[in-house]
């Protein structure tokens, strides 16, 4: 209800000037409005002859400036941000940035919480993947099962567990005694099941 919660701010603006002694009727339209609407869109189609459509600013703020000042007992770096706000009088300054502020929290918060759900998430799954990992690496290479063959060249050569295995390269295991391209085919196949390959680092998955 505008009439009881209506008051004339700029009640000394001039809106108009007359020649000479006269009376005036006028009928002004209030409306609620955002930032500047220009006088065409003020117009209606059912105005009566004589409506003179104006420019609206609804925009309580009137300038706005800002600076940034060092804080001299400050060991960090930190700053001062200093504000001047000046208003139309139809709202305070501290209730101008009180309400800018909300709204900028209010969109910067979907972006703070999809990153920082997206981030747990991925954490998360890295974390899984690496206890997964490493169980695997922990493994005896009697649980491949590998032909008799292959499992005896690894018992010889002194690799008794995957982590043992997947350490070494290629070059390396065709130097083991008996062991051949057939047995590496064999290897490299058993450890592409698992989701591991010859000549990983596997540090990052044996720390404690």
């Amino acid at each position: 209800n505008y009439l009881n919660n209506f008051s004339v701010i700029n009640g000394s603006l001039p809106i108009m000037t007359f020649n000479k002694k006269t009376s005036l009727e006028v009928e002004i339209r209030v409306s609620r409005g955002k930032g500047y609407v220009g006088s065409e869109s003020n117009k209606r189609s059912d105005d009566t002859l004589g409506t003179i459509a104006i420019d609206s600013i609804f925009n309580p703020v009137l300038n706005v400036a800002w600076e940034v000042i060092p804080i001299p007992a400050s060991t960090e770096g930190q700053e001062r941000l200093l504000m001047e706000v000046d208003t139309d009088g139809s709202t305070s300054a501290k209730d101008c940035i009180n309400h800018a502020s909300s709204i900028l929290i209010q969109h910067l918060s979907f972006f703070m919480f999809d990153d920082a759900t997206r981030i747990k998430a991925i954490d998360n799954e890295e974390a899984n993947q690496a206890i997964e990992i490493k169980s695997t690496l922990m493994k005896s290479i009697d649980e491949m099962e590998l032909s008799v063959r292959s499992h005896n060249c690894l018992q010889a050569a002194g690799i008794h567990q995957i982590s043992d295995l997947v350490s070494k390269d290629e070059s390396e295991m065709l130097k083991f005694k008996n062991f051949g391209r057939k047995s590496l085919t064999e290897l490299n196949e058993k450890l592409g099941e698992l989701n591991l390959k010859f000549g990983m680092d596997i540090s990052q998955y044996m720390k404690d």
